[in-house]
């Protein structure tokens, strides 16, 4: 089973998947004067990348408020993720079950033990006041690092902003490396952590991946106002992991930020419509605050697999720790795409056997 969504490829000699719901990008897809720029760049792709994307991170300063000198690029959120946990070397990292599993696998390639903190599934999956005490009750093996997705994936929570201000101090006191995933943030109206002072210990994560529709041209950013983290997290990989392309893709979006206010209202509105709709084929559908759901189908079926022999792909969330077949995850996209995922499970769901 892939480890992440949109891998469509597997289905090529199979006759191809025609709609991908296993990935959460924004539905509106590349906005427009990104694609502009990339034609009238494209002689530019000859040339070697910025190793330090110059241009880039001082229009992301001014993106995001803060000093240039605080943003490190990378190949995406998960190049990022790995960096860290090389450059850092944390003996052990607390991370939540579920979330997004290149945390706990970046962790482990490290040589860290990952210590899990299991959410409930009978709390819609949020966390609460109980992680503050899982991060300090080991004093004598402590934790040193935690991943904190926000809003989660796949159960698109977002945490508490209280709860989130006392896990930031007490992380700055209990000396831990708090690394935020904020990659799917602007899908909501919650506040970022990104502030032009920051603690030292604090790390946020970001990326074009999910907002923009890059996840091709794999594009983020991590920012921290900690340079010797920066610093290492740079020596872990190659200098020229940020491709041309993606640097001209990258500074294209920083002026689009109307393409991801128009995705929001869709979102919005079509998330209900995908909720009921399988509520109404019985499945339990948890409530998210972003671009993508998490349902559950029980007794567990073979759902992945009956729609993907009808063209249409949905993540099976069995690889999720925490989670097991049952559960499945589906990306927001335009009404008629949802309206025909919608008739594609009730078509497949009633003749499908119990999984044994």
């Amino acid at each position: 089973m892939p480890v992440h969504g949109g891998d469509i490829y597997r289905f090529i000699n199979s006759g191809g998947i025609q709609l991908d719901f296993s990935v959460n990008t924004n539905p509106l897809g590349i906005p427009a004067p990104v694609l502009e720029a990339l034609k009238k760049q494209a002689a530019d792709f000859a040339l070697y990348p910025d190793p330090y994307c110059r241009t880039l991170r001082a229009a992301l300063a001014l993106y995001e408020g803060i000093s240039e000198k605080d943003i490190l690029c990378g190949a995406g959120a998960s190049d990022l993720i790995y960096r860290l946990c090389l450059s850092c070397r944390p003996r052990r990292v607390l991370i939540c079950a579920p979330t997004f599993s290149d945390y706990g696998l970046a962790s482990q390639i490290a040589g860290a033990e990952v210590v899990s903190y299991r959410l409930s599934e009978q709390n819609n999956f949020r966390l609460t006041h109980t992680f503050l005490e899982k991060m300090s009750q080991d004093r004598t093996n402590k934790i040193d690092m935690v991943f904190l997705c926000n809003p989660n994936n796949p159960t698109g929570v977002l945490i508490d902003p209280v709860l989130l201000a006392e896990i930031v101090q007490e992380c700055e006191k209990l000396a831990i490396l708090l690394v935020v995933d904020e990659c799917f943030l602007p899908f909501t109206k919650a506040a970022s952590l990104v502030l032009s002072k920051m603690p030292k210990n604090l790390a946020v994560l970001k990326a074009f991946t999910k907002t923009f529709a890059l996840a091709g041209l794999r594009f983020g950013y991590l920012i921290s106002s900690n340079q010797g983290l920066l610093t290492m997290a740079a020596r872990a990989g190659s200098c020229w992991n940020v491709s041309v392309p993606a640097q001209i893709a990258a500074l294209g979006a920083l002026g689009c930020r109307q393409h991801v206010q128009e995705a929001n209202a869709l979102i919005e509105t079509e998330r209900s419509f995908l909720s009921r709709g399988l509520r109404a084929l019985g499945c339990t559908v948890f409530d998210s605050e972003v671009n993508f759901l998490l349902f559950k189908r029980d007794p567990a079926v073979a759902l992945a697999d009956a729609l993907a022999e009808k063209g249409i792909l949905i993540r099976s969330c069995e690889n999720f720790h925490g989670l097991d077949r049952r559960y499945y995850r589906i990306g927001v996209k335009k009404h008629e795409a949802n309206a025909t995922l919608l008739a594609a499970i009730h078509e497949a769901v009633n003749p499908l056997k119990e999984v044994t």
